[in-house]
């Protein structure tokens, strides 16, 4: 009971925080999703900055322009703070750039990823991921779409975890933020909707059961 009561809260307080979260740049959001004849969203240009929460300048281009910065999403409610830095280079290969993401988790304390932009420039996917002790390298092809997509559109990609990415709700209002992002992640053992807003990114994830 104590639980729930909590998890309203925190949705009635994140639902406020987001109401303003666009704010300055609000008109480079709109400006990237192109309506249908009916006049609903049809095609959008979702940059790098919608993943990482930083501002956006409306320019039409996927740049990993530096940030430092955290936020946590609204739903779960018990969703631990994310913390998003970078760019750097890769030790691997220092041509490519990478973000670093970290939180810590309740069941196997802390998780840092690394990402970059795919081959393809239509996505960001995972490079590394530590958690529990364990490093693992990834060759994951997208984890969050990029560029231009259209409304319902689907991805398959050919790695070895058999990614595919579905838009679910291509430009919306999620909790009081306007132009959010919703889509579908499905891979091998895992299927989650994520949700992304201006202004602060990831902000809501759904599991399905599979």
């Amino acid at each position: 009971m104590r639980r729930a009561a909590l998890g309203l809260l925190w949705l009635v307080i994140s639902g406020a925080l987001l109401t303003g979260a666009a704010g300055p740049g609000t008109d480079a959001w709109k400006g990237a999703t192109e309506l249908g004849p009916d006049g609903t969203p049809a095609r959008r240009f979702i940059p790098v900055e919608l993943w990482t929460g930083e501002a956006w300048d409306g320019r039409r281009d996927l740049v990993m322009r530096k940030v430092s910065l955290s936020h946590k999403p609204a739903i779960p409610w018990n969703h631990p703070l994310i913390a998003v830095e970078g760019p750097f280079p890769w030790e691997k290969d220092p041509g490519v750039q990478l973000f670093r993401r970290s939180r810590i988790s309740s069941r196997t304390g802390p998780v840092v990823q690394l990402f970059r932009i795919n081959e393809a420039k239509d996505g960001l996917g995972r490079v590394l991921d530590e958690r529990g002790g364990k490093v693992r390298g990834r060759d994951e092809a997208s984890k969050f779409p990029l560029g231009w997509w259209r409304r319902g559109e689907a991805r398959a990609y050919n790695d070895s975890q058999q990614t595919r990415i579905t838009i679910e709700e291509l430009d919306y209002t999620f909790l009081g933020a306007a132009h959010s992002l919703r889509f579908r992640w499905t891979v091998k053992h895992e299927d989650t909707s994520y949700v992304f807003s201006p202004g602060k990114g990831l902000v809501a994830l759904y599991h399905h059961s599979r």
